[in-house]
């Protein structure tokens, strides 16, 4: 085990653990379990053996082949999916039940993603867009496909030429939030029912239409449903870059606040996707605008706390000490059964693969401090 301590004021270290083999993409997975790729493709538990170690444990010999970096999981279901350009690898971890299989292939659409759409009974949603460069010839801009992997049954597929609602993520098994691009190339967001095909619209729907686009939402990533907030992007002010906003709303999805974030951040820095624990109270993301010694992109990881005694529900930022190169973010909140919550994430330091902890308690400990020490300055010039 490393520990890195912290060199900068205001920032927190980190605990680097060795890794017995590789691994490839985490999810959250149960309490102190990460879900992975193991170094033979196969799906595998991470556990924590101690304050300084790591298990990685194959939990079926599936799928074993080349994947890509796409992975999501629904760990109440025992549900998990990866794929294959457009071949999609299910596993069922209750059954050891396995398949592998594309749902849809059509050279004017993409070769398709999946994701959860019912997290608590493991649903899963291919989505295909519409290739911009294709002769339109009448058809759609997307095309899905809603499968049941506990029965094997395919619940939903969109007509032979698409439809123009595009499913963006599922708010209950059978609503979700979507998008509809009409022939004009304006869109509208609403909650729509793909049994039913009922749309509502409510006030927060109508502030995501105003939006000029809307972010990528996925289990842990720009949302929390349970806890009612978003972050996405807005554009202000015209040929301005576009800000990074938190939208609350009430359990009617009405009340809706939209909270621009740029005073958490210092000038000319943004935002990157945020990752959000599964009681949605913590959050991280990349923070962009940094450079290194020969002028290339950085970003520096925050976290934040969200709670309702700071300032619209969200702490100010904690960074860690280090920068790092941009990559999507494959990292994941997990409880530690010594360190308590920690983000977790993968990282090589000169060739050897480790699994990086950042604990919460770090976190918080660093908050309180900076709450006190602005206290103490309040108070001094009084």
């Amino acid at each position: 085990m490393i520990i890195n301590y912290t060199s900068q004021a205001g920032t927190i270290g980190s605990i680097d653990i060795p890794s017995p083999g590789f691994f490839f993409m985490l999810r959250p997975w149960g309490k102190g379990t990460l879900i992975t790729m193991d170094g033979r493709a196969r799906f595998a538990k991470i556990t924590f053996v101690g304050d300084s170690q790591i298990r990685i444990t194959p939990l079926v010999d599936f799928p074993g082949e080349r994947i890509d970096p796409s992975f999501a999981a629904a760990p109440e279901a025992d549900i998990c999916v990866t794929q294959s350009g457009g071949l999609f690898h299910i596993a069922d971890l209750s059954t050891k039940k396995t398949k592998s299989f594309g749902p849809f292939f059509n050279w004017r659409y993409s070769q398709g993603i999946a994701d959860i759409l019912d997290p608590i009974n493991g649903i899963i949603i291919f989505s295909y867009n519409k290739r911009e460069n294709r002769n339109d010839d009448g058809y759609m801009p997307y095309y899905h496909v809603i499968y049941d992997p506990k029965s094997d049954e395919i619940l939903y597929e969109s007509p032979e030429k698409g439809e123009s609602i595009g499913l963006l993520f599922g708010f209950t098994r059978e609503i979700a939030i979507a998008r509809e691009r009409s022939g004009d190339n304006k869109r509208e967001i609403f909650l729509y029912n793909w049994e039913t095909k009922e749309i509502t619209r409510n006030e927060l729907t109508k502030k995501l239409t105003n939006l000029s686009d809307i972010s990528f939402f996925e289990a842990g990533c720009n949302i929390s449903i349970n806890d009612k907030y978003l972050f996405t992007k807005l554009q202000v002010v015209n040929d301005e870059p576009r800000k990074t906003v938190k939208m609350t709303w009430d359990e009617n999805y009405e009340d809706v606040r939209v909270i621009t974030l740029d005073y958490l951040v210092p000038e000319g820095k943004r935002f990157n996707d945020f990752f959000i624990s599964v009681d949605g109270k913590w959050a991280t993301s990349f923070i962009g605008g940094y450079r290194g010694y020969y002028e290339e992109l950085l970003v520096k990881r925050a976290f934040f706390h969200m709670d309702d005694r700071y300032p619209n529900g969200i702490s100010m930022p904690v960074f860690v000490d280090d920068y790092d190169e941009w990559r999507y973010d494959w990292g994941s909140f997990v409880e530690h059964p010594i360190h308590g919550l920690c983000f977790v994430e993968e990282k090589r330091v000169q060739e050897k693969l480790y699994l990086r902890l950042y604990k919460m308690n770090d976190v918080l400990a660093e908050i309180n401090r900076q709450l006190l020490e602005t206290a103490s300055d309040v108070m001094s010039t009084n």
